[in-house]
């Protein structure tokens, strides 16, 4: 008996921790309304970033969801074939598209899809290819805009529902009371009935709640400043527990649900990266608690391990542990949390945050980091006047590119309209969208279209990029997005200024921290984007540098 239980103990053991290894994974495709926002850049959030708390750990959230995508701009342009290598039997993906369909007010064009025609295909398509792939589908609709009617409910247009704006914009003799060709939520659930695909019905989940609050008092609550369409990090929790709770109700990813949870907290686990030795360095979490207390009022408790120190203000007093207090009233309460840290010693830097309501749940964050010397040698950088040539001039061990142009095209140099004093004297490269005409309709990123800069660090020296400093204007919207790939996979955002209130020059600082080894690359690509306030608008550049330290190998 004893020999014949010892092969089943022996494959058991040697089986055991690939079996803990293989998590059930959820993966959420869609557009900017999903994806995870890096909390040291903005303040918006993707309403998926709050949901890992809502999980056990034997589910793991991942979210290659992409800003400015629509569902044929995702399928083309390759995110997809890129999420989808990623995807494994028994894992589920959940598909909401909509906000970017609706382009070109219900149209076909490059991003935009009609909800009757391609946007029936596109969702088709991510439906079978999923299955194909032996994993589950689930379809959502899209979450409201906060747009409302004059009858102080939310307008059709903020339901994804274009058949006023169609007629209006479009086609005056189509008949508005239609309220299905032209509706991208109605034709999402008749591809779900369709195909047999789950269906999570966000879009009346989030209009019932933004319809309870008003506009005013969404537009505080639910989303960004100046922003009717995207999510701030109370809306995104929010929004989530709403999708917990339909899950629940539909018996989906069931035993993996905690929907009695309340303390949340994003992101799951913090990486700070390569650090220097003696060096400040921040990174932004967020800690929330959804649901409306109890009499007592409820306190969050936050804290570091020796090495950290936590603050809610960045230039604040720093200290060992935070009290929070939450509102009884509110439904629920959000607070960005700064961590520091100055390592004292080269190695590995590892720590936790703890996180503990007064009512007994917590939260643990593991942070972790790379801390290096301090580099002695030269320091670099890549120059792009941008005042009559659109090459750089590179100090150090680096060689700089070319800047390079897709989807605009560089009109001239000239002195920027409205000038100041530091500007009334030089001539800016003045940039203009290809065939001249900025859609008004735009809400965010276009991957398409943008300058990129970049260098190569030489073969015999390692490159720390510290820094970016760029004179912008003219009165777009803008992303400025990394990579060390040629390709630019594994792209990392290093800034964002939305809602530009006018054509003039402004200076933006923003860090890179990107430690670029002999004979790679680093690319900076600029990805701006309509601005419906502004007329005559263009992308106006001057004065880029790529600031750094190198040391030699």
């Amino acid at each position: 008996m004893k020999k014949n239980i010892l092969p089943f103990l022996f494959a058991f053991f040697v089986l055991l921790p690939m079996l803990a290894a293989k998590k059930t994974r959820l993966h959420t495709l869609g557009d900017s309304t999903m994806e995870q926002q890096n909390p040291n850049v903005k303040d918006q959030r993707g309403w998926v970033q709050m949901l890992q708390s809502f999980f056990t750990d034997d589910l793991t959230v991942i979210d290659p969801a992409k800003s400015g995508t629509s569902s044929k701009s995702y399928y083309e342009g390759g995110f997809w074939s890129r999420a989808k290598k990623n995807i494994r039997p028994g894992d589920y993906v959940l598909i909401q598209f909509a906000h970017n369909d609706e382009k070109d007010n219900g149209k076909e064009s490059e991003i935009g899809t009609a909800p009757t025609d391609s946007f029936r295909i596109y969702l088709t398509r991510y439906v079978k290819e999923v299955q194909k792939l032996g994993a589950i589908p689930v379809l959502c609709t899209p979450i409201v805009r906060n747009m409302f009617g004059k009858d102080g409910r939310l307008s059709r247009r903020g339901k994804h529902d274009l058949g006023e704006i169609y007629k209006q914009e479009v086609d005056p003799l189509f008949d508005s009371n239609d309220t299905f060709t032209y509706n991208y939520p109605a034709n999402m659930k008749l591809i779900a009935r369709e195909l047999r695909c789950p269906l999570i019905d966000m879009t009346a989940l989030t209009a019932k709640l933004i319809n309870s609050l008003g506009y005013s008092k969404a537009h505080k609550l639910i989303y960004t400043v100046g922003d009717n369409t995207h999510l701030g990090a109370n809306g995104a929790l929010l929004f989530s527990k709403l999708f917990i709770n339909a899950l629940q109700h539909q018996h989906i990813l069931f035993e993996y649900l905690r929907p009695e949870k309340r303390l949340i907290t994003d992101p799951p686990s913090i990486d700070m990266n390569d650090l220097f030795i003696g060096t400040e360095s921040k990174q932004i979490f967020d800690v929330g608690y959804v649901g409306k207390t109890a009499k007592n009022k409820v306190k969050i408790i936050v804290s570091v391990s020796k090495g950290f120190k936590l603050s809610i203000l960045p230039d604040s007093l720093y200290s060992d542990t935070l009290v929070l207090d939450c509102h009884a009233s509110a439904l629920s309460n959000m607070f960005k949390v700064y961590l520091m840290t100055i390592p004292q010693k080269v190695g590995n830097l590892n720590g936790q945050i703890k996180i503990t309501s007064s009512d007994g749940e917590t939260n643990v964050i593991p942070v972790t980091a790379n801390v290096m010397n301090v580099f002695n040698n030269q320091p670099f950088e890549v120059m792009y006047k941008l005042s009559g040539s659109f090459k750089a001039d590179a100090k150090g061990p680096v060689s700089a590119f070319d800047e390079q142009w897709e989807g605009l095209e560089m009109q001239n140099y000239a002195i920027p309209a409205n000038a100041d004093e530091v500007y009334m004297h030089a001539k800016v490269q003045k940039n203009n969208i290809t065939g001249g005409v900025w859609p008004d309709n735009e809400i965010d990123v276009v991957y398409s279209r943008y300058i990129q800069f970049g260098f190569k660090a030489s073969g015999d020296a390692s490159a720390y990029a510290k820094s970016i400093e760029l004179n912008i204007g003219g009165g777009v919207n803008f992303r400025i997005v990394g990579s060390q790939a040629k390709d630019f996979s594994n792209p990392f955002t290093i800034g964002e200024v939305a809602n530009v209130q006018s054509v003039a020059m402004n200076k933006y600082h923003f860090p890179l921290n990107q430690l670029v080894n002999s004979g790679k690359t680093l690319y900076v690509r600029i990805y701006p984007w309509g601005n419906k306030h502004i007329k005559n608008q263009n992308l106006s550049l001057y004065n880029i540098a790529i600031r750094g330290i190198c040391q030699k190998e």
